[in-house]
């Protein structure tokens, strides 16, 4: 039985449900560790060059990291789940006439869970690209 406020088509708890891989533990629970995140996929990049200079020794270095966004910026993005924060449904106790369970949909704002890939955050600084200059001396 569902109750609250926008209560999803079955349609909509299907897609969900196979979105977010769940469907394979219908009807049982799913064990610990079951669910990975969404493979990261980055690449960092560094160029070094050393001047002839005869009385020190002057390295010239640049760096890329996560090029992937540099290049594309919908790529190279860290996307995580927090805990605790993705929760559709709250069990709100058991119909006296029915004796079935009582579900309360938890869509709370307008990013709703149920929604294909909301239940990822995404780690802002690490999911941008970023360039460092360094030169090292050395006598």
């Amino acid at each position: 039985m569902w109750k609250g406020a926008g209560a999803p088509t079955e349609a909509q708890w299907n897609t969900f449900v196979s979105t977010t891989g769940l469907d394979k533990y219908r009807g049982q629970i799913a064990p610990r560790n079951a669910l990975d995140a969404p493979w990261i996929h980055s690449l960092d990049f560094h160029y070094d060059v050393e001047l002839p200079i005869s009385v020190v020794r002057v390295q010239l270095t640049f760096d890329v990291l996560n090029l992937f966004n540099l290049i594309d910026s919908n790529s190279g993005l860290l996307r995580f789940v927090s805990f605790q924060t993705t929760t559709p449904l709250n069990y709100s106790g058991i119909d006296s006439a029915t004796g079935k369970p009582i579900y309360t949909v938890n869509l709370s704002g307008t990013s709703s869970p149920l929604a294909e890939g909301r239940q990822y955050s995404t780690n802002d600084l690490r999911s941008r690209y970023q360039l460092k200059w360094g030169a090292r001396l050395s006598f």
